[in-house]
């Protein structure tokens, strides 16, 4: 009888040899796109999930970017709106037009905002496979990198917001995949795409093509010793970059020679002496700090979740991995020796490090330094981290000789098997067990039967108030606001400067003895509503609100009158029960004609 041989199941040889096959068949990679494309319509459909959770739920950022667009569905909301008028007038006309096509086929803007993040996951996810490939052609290696990018956008609200920032991923992937490809057409349509949606990306273009048109040469010194001398590339790059450049130059320069109606943009110098730009300020950017300054927050190089997921940082091991070996002259893992054009991440890297300086050299003409940085830097750490942990599976796989057809050491094959499963399992699942992961930034809204009820009001109501409800009723209600904390952003003189004084002549009237000052401001500003909460008179509550306390010496005035028991015009239980027209959940909402039939010593 012959001898019974115990048969252990085994990893399979043309499996594994396949997982890091260069140049594979068009059947292998559209396997592997449409993986790519699951792993992100899953990580979008869990945010969809959030976002029509219930009737009340609106994206952060869109609070300020998209309430007034409800205009496209109606052209009566919020007329001589400052604040809507002041978003309206800095939205890119791309962004605008996007909108604007959601609203011909009846979609309100809030809806469209939840759910245009699909479309844009979908389009960025192509994008970053096809640039993967064109960098390593490997599909695992672009799998990997499409998974690594949804997981870092979808730990961040950029993307989810679907505000103009959202489309800077999808069009700075776009243009780097065409320009290593040397695409001429379909890269000047990416440019003119990116001054559409989000011209600040045309800087970051034009610093890659700047230093596409350079390259180091191998040079021989007097002594014969070898060294590198900077020169112009070769003609068909230059003649590529030249063409690429022309044309984004002349996209900007179309934006910057248009007049802004409520410029200048803020300078410097006027920024230091705002306590909105200081910590605790509505835009906190200065600081004392070094670290925190350079490092930490709006004017800061290094974004909080830069390097979330864990896995981005695998990226800055990547350079030490491309060392040559003495014996080869090669690097040292076999399959980076595969990698071609690798450059164009080098160069998207220094020139987002290079606008950061420039952008805290002309404060605040070219916007946030950090937004050179924290975006395309993402890019960057998702491929390349992707590129290594592929090479690492890749050098398992030799190590095990599990890319061998003769019979393999049985020991090897599933150690080196194991660990290469695990590692692509940590890459995929290891984001999902973080509380932090899904961070889309809805926000889910209270006190609804108060906003249901502001929706009621005419469309010509304008409601002022220091509650922080104020900051939902144009999105909620698509009611005006005389001014609010979600609006008061301070980069524009022109739009700023105006809503400043609102802010400080409200905080005036609002604690005043008496009416008078509230009747002013209500005939002067054609105010209808005035709405009070439950620490709208709580002296340690204002005196703990970061917000209000920028507005001096109005605050200060306020608080003290408030902690030496002096009247309070507005704060009196009596004209509450004359005038208000809601009273539910700590929120009076004041009538304004009653208000000005009241005496003004009451």
């Amino acid at each position: 009888m012959a001898s019974q041989r115990l048969h252990l199941p085994r990893l399979s040889q043309f499996s594994w040899a396949s997982l890091t096959q260069p140049n594979p068949s068009q059947k292998v990679v559209g396997i592997w796109l449409a993986l790519s494309f699951g792993f992100g319509l899953f990580y979008s459909f869990l945010a969809l999930q959030q976002a029509f959770a219930g009737p009340f739920i609106v994206q952060d950022d869109a609070r300020q970017h998209v309430f007034w667009m409800q205009r496209f569905l109606d052209p009566e909301l919020f007329p001589n709106d400052l604040i809507a008028d002041y978003f309206q007038s800095v939205a890119p006309w791309g962004y605008r037009l996007l909108y604007q096509i959601g609203a011909w086929f009846s979609i309100p803007p809030f809806t469209f905002n939840k759910l245009l993040p699909l479309p844009i996951t979908l389009v960025i996810t192509l994008y970053c496979f096809r640039l993967t490939m064109a960098l390593l052609p490997v599909p695992f290696a672009a799998f990997t990198s499409t998974v690594l990018l949804n997981q870092t956008l979808w730990m961040n609200s950029d993307v989810a917001s679907a505000t103009p920032r959202a489309f800077i991923y999808p069009l700075l992937v776009a243009f780097l995949y065409y320009l290593v490809q040397g695409s001429l057409f379909p890269c000047l349509i990416t440019l003119l795409l990116q001054g559409l949606f989000y011209p600040q990306t045309l800087l970051l273009s034009l610093g890659v093509l700047t230093l596409r048109m350079l390259r180091w040469r191998q040079e021989q010194s007097f002594f014969k010793a070898p060294w590198k001398k900077l020169t112009w590339s070769d003609r068909q790059q230059r003649r590529f970059s030249l063409i690429a450049f022309a044309t984004a130059f002349a996209i900007l320069l179309i934006y910057a020679l248009q007049s802004s109606a409520y410029g200048p943009t803020i300078s410097k110098a006027e920024a230091l002496q705002l306590p909105e730009f200081f910590s605790g300020g509505r835009s906190s950017f200065f600081s004392d700090d070094f670290v925190k300054f350079w490092f930490q927050g709006r004017s800061g190089i290094y974004h909080r979740k830069l390097l979330t997921p864990a896995t981005q940082a695998l990226a800055l091991l990547l350079p030490f991995f491309f060392l040559r070996s003495k014996a080869t002259g090669k690097p040292r893992l076999a399959l980076l020796q595969q990698t071609q054009k690798l450059g164009v991440l080098t160069q998207l890297t220094l020139t987002s490090v290079g606008m950061f300086f420039i952008a805290h050299a002309l404060l605040f003409k070219l916007h946030l330094p950090s937004r050179y940085v924290q975006h395309s830097l993402r890019i960057v750490l998702a491929v390349g981290s992707a590129i290594l942990i592929t090479s690492w599976i890749d050098s398992l796989i030799r190590w095990a000789g599990l890319d061998l057809k003769p019979k393999m050491h049985l020991g090897k094959s599933w150690v080196g098997g194991s660990l290469a499963l695990l590692l692509m399992a940590t890459v995929a699942f290891y984001p999902l067990t973080l509380k932090s992961f899904l961070s889309p930034g809805y926000v889910t809204v209270g006190y609804q039967d108060f906003y249901r009820f502001m929706v009621q009001q005419p469309k010509d109501s304008v409601m002022a108030s220091l509650s922080r409800r104020a900051d939902n009723v144009g999105s909620l209600a698509a009611r005006s606001v005389f001014a609010s904390r979600e609006h008061s952003i301070p980069y524009h003189t022109g739009y700023y400067g105006p809503l400043r004084d609102r802010l400080q002549r409200l905080i005036a009237a609002q604690y005043a003895p008496d009416l008078a000052a509230a009747q002013t401001l209500i005939r002067e500003a054609g105010i209808t509503h005035w709405l009070l909460d439950g620490q709208s008179f709580n002296p340690e509550a204002l005196a703990d609100d970061d917000w209000l306390l920028q507005y001096q010496p109005e605050m200060d005035t306020a608080i003290a009158s408030l902690q030496s028991g002096q009247p309070v015009a507005l704060a009196e239980p009596a004209l509450h029960q004359a005038c208000a027209v809601f009273n539910q959940e700590g929120l009076i909402l004041l009538d304004a004609d009653c208000l000005l039939q009241q005496p003004s010593g009451s």
